[in-house]
């Protein structure tokens, strides 16, 4: 169970965390190793895609407040390795309401909304812990541009803490979006593991942990 503060979530199998988020030093070194870990599986060009991406997307990373940054690579069905990042988020929010929270995240991604694009579609749905909602934004390039974003899909699943003015964001994006129903269910999964610790009056505290649905995820 991956905890930061009062809320945790179990990583499933596959995936590699990437330590030192507060130490470039200790980052490197194991971006180093996974490097290398990649290059065997996947090829030197995997590698150096991987070791590019973090080195220039760590620091807003940070800013942007993850608890979580990893990356996961899977043997797809016809031998290929699919690559997918994992991020995880506690940011703040304005609004107290879970379930405003989630309407407003909706809405915002609907069409008309501020964050809405192409690609881009969000739904509402209860979890375990509470209501949450999906984002799903899909960007393939036209047939005769070469795609340039190292994420061709990507999916969000933002869970609000039970008192409101913070939420959990779920990143997880992949540069293989023949494979998103494959990522879609993984994330789910790890939706679905989300826990928040309750204070109680009398100073103890209660964690209320979901039932793992990665196994079905992950096939």
């Amino acid at each position: 169970m991956k905890s930061a503060g009062q809320v945790g979530l179990r990583i499933p199998h596959g995936f590699v965390e990437l330590p030192g988020i507060d130490d470039p030093h200790l980052l490197s070194e194991k971006l180093q190793d996974v490097g290398e870990m990649l290059a065997e599986a996947a090829g030197p060009e995997a590698r150096d895609e991987l070791l590019g991406l973090y080195r220039t997307a760590f620091g807003a990373l940070i800013a942007q407040g993850a608890v979580y940054v990893g990356f996961g690579y899977f043997r797809a069905d016809d031998g290929r390795v699919s690559m997918a990042a994992l991020n995880v988020f506690v940011k703040d929010v304005r609004e107290a309401n879970p379930y405003l929270i989630v309407q407003q995240t909706v809405n915002a991604h609907a069409e008309g909304g501020p964050q809405h694009g192409p690609g881009v579609s969000a739904t509402a749905l209860e979890l375990p812990c509470g209501p949450a909602a999906f984002v799903i934004r899909m960007t393939l390039a036209p047939d005769d541009v070469a795609a340039v974003s190292p994420a061709a899909w990507q999916a969000q699943a933002v869970i609000p803490f039970p008192q409101g003015r913070k939420v959990v964001v779920i990143d997880l994006s992949t540069p293989n979006p023949t494979e998103a129903p494959y990522y879609a269910g993984i994330l789910d999964g790890i939706a679905h593991t989300v826990a928040f610790t309750e204070d109680r009056p009398d100073g103890t505290s209660a964690q209320h942990h979901a039932d793992s649905r990665i196994a079905q995820a992950l096939g």
